[in-house]
């Protein structure tokens, strides 16, 4: 299979300069700043080219567009002169839900589709906005979109109705504000909308809103009051903000069925000892669809999935990955959807080399769609002393657990892993090698395990665990010895 991406990277300290950009076979990376690089991967066959591929540029008349995760399209640039700017609903049959482009001073007036969702503020220079009269609250607002305001907001801010959109940072550090009154017909609220609103202590959240950016809360007092009461602060049914901790075992609560950002998860000071770092993140049956791209490179490093779909790319990127539970009731998991990262350098030792620990995952027998590489597989990225080569392996010695007959068996054969079938497990409590058997081959792994010299795979640990207190030791390894000694039932 032939790798073909475009990495892009906010900033790379590796480098070790200001501004930097290379073409190196089938990659584009530009880096500025210091801080850590982020990449955007697009994955296609070899010997395939599609029409439209994400991350790449196209032009429909005067506008520039890219596709979103999603299938659909963003504006990302006007190479026009008219000083009239009408975003069109459709660009090549692509239907168009977000503009991102910057809006040049001389723009007289821009018209966008209705439920078109604004990024950034790149028109605040222009002849249209600064034509915009504020409202008696000192609102501004065109088109259903709140864009900005004037000196003259108060410290209770009221949004009317009819307003569907607040745009990204329009209210960002205005630490006078107090309390937010939002509208029935609020739908989106922009990243860092209220960032650094210190004082913001009071907001209402409809029912009708379905997206919260991200940051749109942060330094504000009622995230931290929110977060002083419990783990977890909701806002509707969207996750905004949680109480962050290295060693945290996050169980989003029930009714939670989107996030602001993925990245809140990780917003922890690390241990001088990384290997203490071991978050968990487990999502309820209420998040019945986890989206394209929805936690992509995210840095937890255990997941517990109820939710009935994982699109592509879903968790694609995540280098930190040990283990992907998948309960009962998930349907299908798309392309990509746990590909993990592993990065190599030139001059990286040998022993130094990262090593995935993502080796083994259960497939439950209700999973009915499995995707391409949707599992067992990582990304390299081998940066050489003047190359980059990137490829698709397979997570050396990956083991498949799952059922005859059903889908799971399928995608492990189709992709040469090893798998084990699990029909067995749980017909004879205590037989942890699957055969429906109790004997001293169950009592030899009972015994590995209680000394740790062996870990426990797939539905190995749930099997060992004969008294059902959650780990594994000498009570539950003398328990399987005496029975498959005396040849008796475990109850």
């Amino acid at each position: 299979m032939k790798l073909k991406k475009i990495c892009s990277a906010a900033a790379a300290a590796v480098i070790g300069v200001t501004a930097v950009s290379y073409s190196l076979n089938d990659i584009t990376a530009s880096a500025g700043g210091m801080g850590s690089i982020k990449y955007n991967v697009l994955l296609v066959k070899e010997g395939e080219e599609s029409a439209h591929n994400v991350y790449k540029s196209y032009t429909c008349g005067d506008f520039t567009y890219s596709l979103r995760n999603d299938g659909t399209a963003e504006i990302v640039d006007y190479t026009g002169s008219s000083a009239k700017i009408e975003v069109p609903e459709l660009v090549d049959g692509i239907k168009v839900t977000a503009v991102s482009f910057y809006v040049n001073k001389d723009v007289e007036d821009v018209i966008l589709p209705d439920d078109v969702r604004m990024f950034g503020y790149e028109y605040q220079q222009s002849k249209w906005y600064k034509s915009l009269k504020a409202d008696d609250n000192g609102l501004i607002i065109s088109q259903g979109r709140l864009l900005g305001c004037d000196d003259t907001v108060g410290t209770v801010v009221e949004v009317p109705e009819g307003v569907t959109q607040i745009a990204p940072s329009v209210f960002e550090n205005l630490g006078d504000i107090t309390e937010v009154r939002l509208p029935d017909t609020l739908r989106i609220i922009g990243d860092r909308a209220f960032f650094g609103c210190t004082a913001l202590e009071k907001i209402n959240f409809p029912g009708s809103l379905e997206s919260v950016g991200q940051m749109a809360f942060d330094e504000t007092k009622w995230l931290t009051d929110s977060l002083a009461k419990s783990d977890y602060a909701v806002a509707n049914s969207i996750l905004v903000g949680v109480n962050a901790a290295y060693d945290a075992n996050y169980v989003l609560p029930e009714g939670v069925n989107a996030v602001s950002s993925p990245y809140m998860f990780t917003n922890y000071e690390y241990p001088e000892d990384r290997t203490k770092v071991n978050t968990t993140l487990t999502f309820p049956a209420s998040f019945k669809k986890i989206e394209n791209s929805a936690f992509e490179f995210t840095m937890i490093n255990n997941l517990v999935i109820s939710s009935e779909i994982v699109e592509d790319y879903a968790f694609g990127g995540a280098d930190k990955l040990r283990s992907v539970t998948l309960e009962e009731g998930v349907k299908s998991i798309g392309d990509y959807s746990f590909i993990t990262m592993s990065e190599h350098y030139f001059d990286m030792p040998e022993e130094e080399m990262p090593v995935c620990e993502f080796n083994d995952i259960i497939i439950p027998k209700s999973i009915e769609d499995i995707g391409e590489c949707a599992v067992g597989y990582q990304l390299v990225i081998d940066y050489k002393e003047m190359s980059v080569d990137e490829s698709i392996e397979k997570i050396p010695g990956f083991t498949i657990y799952c059922y005859k007959d059903t889908a799971g068996e399928k995608y492990a054969a189709d992709n040469g892993f090893n798998y084990v079938l699990m029909d067995n497990y749980g017909k004879v409590k205590g037989d942890i090698t699957g055969d429906a058997k109790l004997d001293t081959k169950d009592a030899m792994k009972a015994i590995a395990f209680a000394k740790k010299t062996a870990q426990p795979k797939g539905p190995e640990f749930a099997a060992a665990d004969v008294n059902n207190d959650g780990k594994l030791d000498s009570k539950d390894a003398l328990i399987i010895i005496n029975a498959a000694k005396n040849k008796t039932a475990i109850k």
